[in-house]
């Protein structure tokens, strides 16, 4: 039994870690006193895992507090007080600054802002320099760097303005541009639900090899999941090296959604994607124009694959979603 209940221990410590927990508005924090800022995990300080901020968030530590957490700055993260990343030596914590992210210390008479990980002191104020503001620039912290320090940074293939998202109802419509382009070759728009497992969902070229001109560019993803929907950019140069923004998120707020594609389908298989994490008890199932039954099977991911056991005929034919009450149909044709 106590094998068990150290496994099990374990095992939970793992799956902890693992965890992340975003921002998901700009504000003060403090822990204390009435926060302007939420999280997708309720509080931070009670949080183990991997804390995010995304890009265009921005969040100011009012308060001496301590995440025992990793955390990634994609956005801004002002420390207006004391930030502890853990307490003991060893603990292993890192802060890391990606993209367009950027780390702010203010400074001068009565700043008592410092960064202190695992023990040691890697930012502070003390003695503060000339009233005003110090700003590591996009990429240019790594709290792995031995001494803290800067980050190797590196040559960005294009200089962004602006990365975010707006959501139209039934679909969430991402937006940037960019101020210079330098051998540059193309954008790839990344997709994730948990903010930390992206997937591709489409590539975008860019404008040309080399311009100093504002270019602005725009996606729709017409296929988001309700809920919280997290993007990121890959810029790819000509060379091949790359360099990510983002990620941003935004919550969709539309109606449960069904699509069948290809349409036209092929004689042998259809594909169906939701909008919606699906329970155990739900279904998928086929209908010829006659109404009769010719595939059913349970559905267990967002999207999937309906194998035909025999060719189907040319004709239109009903993909129809089953479960927690809800029915949702799509329909499709095969062609030959």
């Amino acid at each position: 039994m106590k094998q068990i209940l150290a496994f099990l221990f374990v095992l939970y410590v793992v799956e902890g870690f693992s965890q992340t927990c975003t921002a998901l508005t700009s504000g003060n924090w403090s822990g204390g006193g009435p926060p302007t800022a939420t999280w997708s995990c309720g509080n931070p300080n009670t949080f183990s895992g991997t804390i995010i901020i995304p890009a265009g968030i921005t969040v100011t530590i009012t308060n001496n507090l301590t995440w025992n957490a990793n955390v990634e700055v994609y956005g801004t993260l002002i420390l207006d007080n004391q930030l502890n990343l853990g307490s003991t030596p060893g603990c292993g914590f890192t802060l890391r600054i990606f993209g367009s992210g950027i780390l702010i210390r203010p400074t001068g008479p009565g700043a008592n802002d410092r960064l202190i990980i695992c023990g040691n002191t890697i930012v502070t104020s003390q003695p503060g320099p000339p009233p005003g503001t110090i700003a590591w620039p996009p990429g240019g912290f790594d709290s792995t760097t031995p001494g803290g320090g800067f980050g190797e940074g590196g040559f960005l293939p294009v200089e962004l303005i602006y990365f975010k998202s707006e959501s139209s109802g039934v679909s969430i419509v991402l937006l940037w541009a960019t101020s210079k382009e330098e051998n540059f070759s193309h954008f790839v728009v990344e997709h994730a639900v948990n903010g930390v497992d992206f997937d591709e969902i489409t590539e975008i070229p860019g404008a040309g090899y080399n311009t100093e001109d504002i270019i602005e560019y725009s996606y729709t993803h017409k296929v988001p999941k309700l809920g919280f929907n997290y993007y990121r950019l890959k810029a790819v140069d000509l060379d091949g090296t790359f360099e990510y923004f983002g990620p941003i998120g935004e919550r969709f707020r539309g109606e449960q959604a069904l699509w069948v594609f290809p349409n036209p389908a092929a004689s042998d298989k259809v594909q169906y994607e939701i909008n919606f994490t699906p329970n155990e008890s739900d279904r998928v199932q086929v209908y010829n124009q006659l109404g009769t039954l010719i595939a059913d099977l349970p559905a267990v991911v967002h999207t999937g694959t309906v194998y035909f056991q025999e060719a189907l005929k040319p004709g239109a034919y009903v993909l129809r979603y089953s479960g927690s009450g809800e029915v949702l149909s799509a329909r499709f044709i095969v062609l030959k």
